[in-house]
């Protein structure tokens, strides 16, 4: 991402100006790798040249920042040949990392040995699926998933654990306690009590940014590279494993998870469980849809609950969890794919704080769309549930209401004056095929819709008639 802001006029910049802001500074964190301010117009190419090409290769943000009389001159197409000037290109760039034959050899040498091999993979791994999977199956391995890597493998494979951490799975705990051999493949996972105890398990790391490596786990090799690339070049150096009792184990633990989903989500509750909400969208999902889900308990039904398949998308906040980012994720996947399916997972906390705004923009866009599907599902419990929980279970902190409660909204009723078709579910009901047949008609032509398009005149799959939806 290249982010492009304006200033106020050079001239009174150091003056206390009204909107003066010490932009670099403002920045620096979230634009680490490159932020810098325009001074002069024969300075613009370079930067802006500079700033794409960083923010692609470091897969970050990037900021310029130009001040305001500076946007009112004449652009400079060619800087003078003369000393102090600089002439960048915009050049195509090719690349591809593998690490060398030394290095693949010492990997292969430490997961062939290993007996109880694990395996760890990333938002670096997310076009690695064939690689990632015939790999755990030479290694007869399992696959935990980091969140933003949860597309990464489909998690209809009997091995595959799910995620891990806070909103893990016993089946992703139970192989990281048990293996003898970690491989970590493009994922910077930040929480070391849910990985291997140091010395349990020998380690190899594969990260496209070496700054990365080693730095979650004492690795024993830590291998510079594409996740695909390295993987596909690591294959042929791997031994497949005759006894397959760990992976079988794996396997195991991970059928009693789902058992054990399934066992909570149909558990009662008032006025509805959000766990049975997530098993019943989960098959529903249409294939090669992109799910974009918020931070908060919501983010918790989406690790644990729903059942990615090959193709689907989805991504969260990482490295920050902020709230309030489903939505506008959602309208960029939009944009990106205009083709397809998208979702939004949304508290209503979130939906609070940016969510209701960005309602706004979807209303007025998407009728651009080839696949106007934007099904925005909100779990309203009036309460920024998460973080008081945190605090009650972790510090001990008593529940506070002036910090947590919200205000209630009536967030249906808002999407229908924007012109959506929007429902609203206080009961449990809705959620057996036998419930759904009570719904009012916009409720029934929304699932409808979701699952299958179909048209609202002749209730046929009609490829004209996909109209938005929230």
């Amino acid at each position: 991402m290249v982010a492009i802001v304006g200033q106020q006029a050079r001239t009174a910049l150091g003056g206390d100006y009204q909107q003066e802001v010490d932009l670099p500074s403002l920045f620096k964190d979230v634009a680490h790798e490159y932020v810098q301010m325009v001074t002069a117009p024969g300075q613009v190419r370079h930067v802006i040249d500079r700033a794409f090409r960083i923010a692609r290769d470091q897969r970050t943000v990037t900021c310029v920042i130009v001040p305001l009389d500076l946007q009112e001159e004449k652009a400079v197409e060619e800087p003078p040949r003369a000393h102090g000037t600089i002439h960048s290109g915009i050049g195509r760039t090719g690349a591809r990392s593998v690490p060398d034959d030394a290095s693949l050899r010492a990997a292969a040498d430490i997961l062939n040995a290993g007996e109880r091999v694990a395996i760890l993979a990333g938002a670096g791994a997310l076009h690695a699926t064939d690689e990632l999977v015939e790999v755990a199956d030479r290694l007869g391995a399992g696959i935990a998933k980091a969140l933003l890597g949860k597309a990464a493998v489909p998690d209809d494979l009997p091995f595959v654990t799910g995620s891990i951490g806070l909103l893990g799975t016993q089946a992703s705990w139970e192989m990281m306690e048990g293996c003898d051999t970690l491989l970590m493949v493009g994922s910077s996972f930040p929480y070391s009590e849910f990985l291997p105890k140091e010395g349990q398990a020998r380690g190899v790391q594969v990260d496209l940014d070496g700054r990365k490596l080693g730095l979650r786990y004492p690795m024993e090799v830590n291998l510079v590279g594409d996740s695909a690339d390295t993987l596909r070049a690591l294959l042929p150096l791997l031994q497949r494993k005759t006894d397959r009792g760990w992976r079988e184990g794996i396997e195991a633990g991970v059928a009693r998870w789902w058992q054990t989903l399934e066992q909570r989500a149909m558990t009662e509750a008032k006025p509805v469980n959000p766990q049975r909400v997530f098993r019943e969208l989960s098959p529903l999902l249409p294939d090669a849809c992109i799910v974009c889900c918020d931070s908060g308990t919501v983010a918790g039904w989406y690790a644990r609950d729903l059942k990615f398949r090959r193709g689907m998308m989805g991504s969260v906040s990482g490295s920050l969890a902020s709230m309030g980012c489903a939505l506008p994720y959602a309208l960029a996947a939009k944009m990106a794919h205009p083709a397809r399916p998208v979702v939004a997972l949304v508290g209503d906390g979130a939906m609070q704080m940016l969510g209701i705004n960005a309602l706004i923009t979807i209303a007025h866009r998407w009728k651009e769309w080839t696949d106007r599907r934007l099904p925005i599902l909100v779990l309203n419990n009036g309460d920024l549930n998460m973080v008081t929980w945190e605090q009650r279970a972790n510090a001990g902190d008593r529940r506070f209401d002036a910090s947590q409660l919200l205000p209630g909204f009536p967030y249906a009723e808002y999407a229908k004056l924007l012109g959506r078709a929007a429902c609203a579910s206080t009961s449990r009901s809705w959620s057996s095929s036998r419930g759904r047949k009570r719904w009012p008609p916009t409720a029934r032509w929304w699932w409808r819709s979701w699952s299958t398009p179909t048209c609202r005149r002749c209730r046929r799959t009609c490829r004209t008639s996909r109209s938005g939806t929230t």
